[in-house]
């Protein structure tokens, strides 16, 4: 099979030295792959693709959500409220809040319920970065997917994303490996966002550092 016949209208009209043969859905310009943005059916060119971003209705998303009234994260808050109160519990001598909450493997048949438990206790080694840092996370992310998901599942999403892992620790780890803290809950929050702003067609999360986020031992 012969090649097609060039000429100018075979070459991208922004890259005149790039052949093409890709016209844009919108105005029939030839573009080249560079100029090319994918459209519900075809592709159009860059200045379409302008003209149609600024002729769309200026609505806000639905996950920016109010702060206030019956928009307000009220659960986000409540379990921000909860991990707060029983870091300051942790501190009152002869309580063993925390010999009491967090979770080892080996205990797990006496006491299941640690598997949850310990999403709620956090390190007290020196100043407390290790609630505070989950706590911020948890604040970043809980508030716009307690908007998306709703009160109820997102409290679901929380449990059972610490929950989760807990019984990661419970396959991997040492018997006798004692864990707390609320970063296999916020984990879960994360990669619930990924998926949901992956299925919206929006960007990844991709500036979020949370090296400092992580489980800890006492």
């Amino acid at each position: 099979m012969s090649d097609l016949p060039a000429s100018a209208a075979n070459y991208c009209y922004r890259h005149p030295g790039r052949q093409s043969f890709i016209l844009c859905q919108r105005c029939g310009r030839t573009i080249c792959p560079e100029c090319q943005t994918q459209a519900a059916v075809g592709v159009v060119c860059p200045e379409c693709m302008k003209q149609q971003r600024k002729n769309a209705p200026r609505t806000k998303p639905a996950v920016l959500t109010r702060l206030t009234g019956s928009d307000a994260p009220t659960v986000t808050y409540a379990l921000m409220g909860v991990t707060f109160f029983v870091f300051v519990l942790q501190w009152i001598p002869g309580l063993g809040v925390t010999q009491s909450l967090a979770y080892q493997p080996a205990i797990t048949l006496l006491e299941p319920w640690r598997l949850l438990t310990s999403v709620f206790v956090h390190s007290q080694g020196g100043f407390p970065f290790h609630v505070l840092l989950n706590m911020y996370m948890l604040w970043i992310f809980g508030r716009v997917l307690e908007g998306m998901l709703g009160r109820a599942r997102f409290l679901a999403l929380y449990l059972v994303s610490g929950f989760a892992g807990s019984v990661g620790v419970l396959v991997l780890a040492s018997p006798y490996t004692v864990v707390i803290g609320a970063s296999g809950a916020i984990f879960g929050l994360l990669g619930a966002l990924l998926v949901i702003q992956r299925g919206l067609g929006g960007p990844p999360v991709t500036h979020v550092n949370c090296s400092c986020c992580s489980e800890s031992t006492w």
